[in-house]
């Protein structure tokens, strides 16, 4: 086993904290999710987390939906931890403490684990990033929650999970999600991937702190400054560290460096925009990276004075019998904005950036809105195109959700259709006519024309209204 380490010098680990999760059913847990974290030598040699007389850790239950979950916290050496985390495959038992005093009946016992791959292969590890890519967006794509803050910067390795649905049931409980945040500091119910497997960090053993950031010499001109610290007793070797500036969308500042005991100092052009560094290892890779971020130049101020609070009671539901709340609204009257500049900027500069950035995130918002299929429109013929084009391009069903559609719409938008075995549906409102007899007199036309061209006779149905809006004056 220890020969199948690859890049992990077990060496620079004091220890390890294993933290356990199971969903306790018939005579042997299951595993709910497990973290292996080792512990360099610049933290304090933990403890596990105490059991009871009766041997048992911490433990959830909720008896109405028959769900019973345990947690513990257990300290271990390095070899012991990384040599239990690989057998999860194999043979999976509840890890035992390193210390004989911290040891229960039940450390040891036999588990059930789902069938585990391993990401990357085995015995590699890999470099956790905020986002897709290096240079990247403000996206959270590929989050690793079960890093803490001490662990970083760190490599790892993780056995991703097949869960059942017992397990998977877990992440649709708040309560059960709830209780777990607090032990394995992440949701499962937004991050169900990790559901059923586990995960082992490697701090990096060399370096302590990873840092980029700006100065100025006494004339004002700016220098991108890079800084790598290290371990006591640790040493610099074999890495080199990349330090890039963003600016307007392109790529301006770009240089490579070898790390040595002083601070990397890179001249810049200009006033900085966004910067970002790398640092690798020739052996162990990607040691850690920073995306290309701002620095703040002026800070918008916008205050308000609070004229007077007024109370509102409102009913938490439409029934009679509702109960009533009280909410306290806080008017404000006179209000005031100004942008405190932190330094000298020309005025030009800073209309050219407000100019490019806003364009920016006009775009950013527009392809959020591509991803969720969200439109606007500027005019009704375009939005009128949009709907046609994607009615023509349905294969099996049509849903349309509309309170004002009536059977001129139906008409106009349903015949679109390309495939003859398509089942349209609409949903609408006697908002969409004066009288619903009418309403349905269109409808019935506008189905029979369906009908004639040998399609299927849409489905619609008409809901109520109680209340009649009154058309705008």
């Amino acid at each position: 086993m220890m020969e199948e380490l690859g890049t992990i010098d077990l060496s620079a680990y004091h220890s390890a904290i294993v933290r356990i999760a199971t969903l306790r059913t018939g005579d042997r847990p299951q595993l709910i999710f497990a973290s292996v974290e080792l512990v360099t030598s610049r933290r304090p040699i933990p403890d596990s987390t105490p059991i009871n007389r009766k041997g048992i850790p911490q433990v959830w239950e909720s008896s109405p939906r028959g769900i019973s979950l345990a947690f513990r916290r257990v300290a271990m050496s390095a070899g012991d931890a990384v040599t239990w985390y690989r057998s999860l495959g194999r043979a999976a038992t509840l890890p035992v403490p390193r210390a004989d005093e911290e040891r229960g009946k039940y450390d040891g016992c036999s588990i059930t684990v789902c069938p585990l791959a391993d990401e990357p292969a085995w015995p590699h590890l890999s470099t956790p990033l905020a986002d897709a890519s290096l240079f990247g967006s403000d996206d959270d794509f590929y989050p690793t929650p079960f890093i803490g803050a001490g662990g970083q910067p760190a490599r790892v390795h993780r056995r991703l999970a097949e869960p059942d649905d017992a397990l998977l049931a877990l992440s649709r409980d708040a309560e059960a999600c709830a209780w777990l945040r607090r032990r394995i500091h992440f949701d499962i119910s937004r991050h169900d991937e990790l559901i059923g497997g586990a995960v082992l960090v490697v701090p990096d053993p060399d370096v302590r702190r990873v840092s980029s950031f700006m100065t100025r010499n006494a004339q004002g001109k700016e220098y991108l400054v890079a800084e790598v610290l290290p371990y006591h007793t640790r040493r610099l070797d074999g890495l080199t560290m990349m330090v890039f500036e963003e600016r307007f969308g392109a790529m301006n500042l770009f240089k490579t460096s070898e790390v040595r005991d002083e601070l990397i100092i890179v001249e810049a052009t200009d006033q900085l925009e966004h910067t970002g560094h790398a640092l690798w290892h020739e052996n162990r890779g990607l040691i850690a990276q920073q995306k290309a971020l701002p620095y703040i130049r002026s800070i918008n101020i916008d205050f308000g004075v609070i004229n007077r609070r007024v109370n509102i009671n409102t009913r938490d539901t439409r029934r009679n019998e509702s109960n009533i709340t009280s909410h306290t609204i806080d008017e404000v009257g006179h209000s005031s904005k100004s942008i405190v500049a932190l330094e000298e900027e020309a005025p030009d500069r800073m209309a050219i950036a407000a100019r490019f950035y806003g364009s920016s995130h006009r775009r950013e918002r527009e392809r959020a809105a591509r991803k969720q299929d969200m439109q606007w429109f500027a005019d009704r013929k375009s939005a009128a195109h949009f709907i046609r084009e994607r009615i023509g391009r349905a294969s099996q069903t049509i849903m349309v959700v509309d309170p004002y559609a009536d059977g001129e719409d139906l008409f106009n938008f349903g015949h679109f259709v390309r495939r003859t075995d398509i089942s349209l549906r609409l949903l609408t409102s006697r908002l969409a006519a004066d009288d619903s007899a009418t309403l349905r007199r269109n409808f019935a036309a506008s189905a029979a024309t369906f009908v004639t061209r040998g399609l299927a006779k849409p489905e619609v149905r008409i809901m109520k209204v109680s209340v009649v809006p009154a058309a705008p004056s």
